[in-house]
């Protein structure tokens, strides 16, 4: 299906019409933050208006075609070499706009026995025209292709917050699922729990039911393997109990800061420091 590691991928966003004319300059002020190069159409009158953007330091982009109501980019990743295509459209809205775009659409040769539609999550509609009883229609559309989909299979688009303007914003997320092999990975940091040796004293008593002698030793690291997994699993993050005590600490230092603690609180204090030693020792020993 891909062929020399292209993919094409083609959004359109039809959209008929738009209250602000949107007129762009061969400036980089026009981009969103952090996108520094791109590609436009200047709008006609109150209607269209296209601006594909992208960030340089991830993608090497070239204009591949361009007429009244559409933009082609060829987009080639820095990252890994992989080159995608897409399109950007703003469909017209005028009789002779409009035969003309359907016309274009029908020679871009999309088999029909192919779903090529992405669905879209959140609102129902992506545009109103802001009145009392508004009008909301779903003016925003996307299609992909089927090697776009193989290769990243869970594309979605959602819908986001309408702030200004009277288009919904539409956020696509592009991912794919590798599968993870169900291996245990042993942390070294868990020998300093002080849980660790009962673990290891309980799961390596536990009745084997062998009797030969390379099966039976084979059988407790089994066990002990199955009983560690299943401890580890609900031990809390290393991360979030550090930041617990610290947090706890510096609430009792605060607290110290206006009058003596408590016998109580004292002892609770030099506690948490002795434990705050300890995660900070098991974290040391993670990153090694």
């Amino acid at each position: 299906m891909i062929k020399s590691q292209k993919v094409t991928v083609t959004l359109f966003v039809f959209r008929k019409q738009r209250e602000k004319i949107l007129i762009f300059s061969s400036s980089k002020k026009n981009c969103p933050v952090g996108f520094d190069s791109f590609e436009f159409l200047s709008s006609i009158g109150a209607s269209g208006g296209i601006l594909t953007a992208w960030k340089s330091h991830v993608f090497q982009g070239h204009l591949v075609f361009s007429n009244d109501f559409g933009i082609t980019m060829e987009l080639t990743s820095k990252h890994n070499d992989l080159v995608w295509v897409l399109t950007n459209i703003y469909a017209p809205f005028t009789p002779a706009g409009k035969q003309l775009f359907t016309s274009w659409l029908k020679n871009i040769q999309m088999p029909q026995d192919l779903n090529w539609l992405i669905p879209l999550y959140g609102k129902r509609f992506t545009w109103t025209n802001k009145q009392y009883s508004p009008l909301l229609e779903r003016l925003d559309w996307f299609f992909t292709s089927q090697s776009w989909t193989n290769t990243f299979p869970n594309t979605s688009i959602s819908t986001l917050t309408m702030e200004t303007s009277d288009h919904v914003p539409c956020l696509i997320s592009i991912s794919t699922v590798i599968p993870k092999g169900r291996v245990f990975r042993f942390e070294n940091y868990l020998m300093e729990h002080e849980h660790f040796m009962s673990i290891v004293q309980h799961g390596w008593s536990l009745t084997t039911f062998q009797t030969n002698a390379t099966k039976i030793i084979t059988a407790k690291f089994k066990n002990l393997r199955r009983l560690i997994k299943s401890w580890q699993s609900q031990l809390s993050s290393l991360k979030a109990n550090i930041a617990d005590v610290k947090l706890i600490l510096s609430f009792l230092g605060v607290l110290e800061e206006f009058r003596d603690l408590t016998l109580m609180k004292w002892n609770f204090k030099a506690s948490l420091e002795k434990k705050l030693t300890s995660l900070l020792r098991q974290q040391k020993i993670y990153w090694k």
